[in-house]
């Protein structure tokens, strides 16, 4: 597999833009998805898709909603060497942004 390292999109909703008639395999925080084009194109519109804990299987399965699988950011990305229209990634859910410590101290003087 090879890295995508130029332009890498960002986040999930990021690719599913840039990419619309690939197949992206995630790890999620959540477990692991399968998006095809046309489940790309259903969470783009606010849907869900199947989730599973790497036994895929429907006992076992859960879906996850756009909301949650949006706006991860993209970690790692590489595309398939035998698919040029398939790719894998590593997510996570987004930072929050870090506080200045000076606004912290001065959150707790309020108190």
């Amino acid at each position: 597999m090879e890295q995508i390292m130029d332009m890498k999109p960002k986040t999930v909703a990021d690719f599913l833009r840039a990419y619309p008639s690939a197949t992206l395999d995630m790890m999620t925080p959540g477990g692991y998805v399968t998006i095809t084009p046309e489940l790309g194109r259903q969470l783009l519109a606010g849907g869900s898709v199947p989730a599973h804990p790497g036994c895929p299987g429907r006992e076992l399965e859960r879906q996850v909603e756009a909301g949650e699988l949006l706006p991860q950011d993209i970690i790692d990305l590489y595309a398939d060497a035998n698919d040029p229209d398939r790719f894998h990634a590593l997510t996570d859910y987004p930072m929050e942004p870090e506080q200045d410590e000076q606004q912290e101290s001065f959150q707790c003087q309020q108190m």
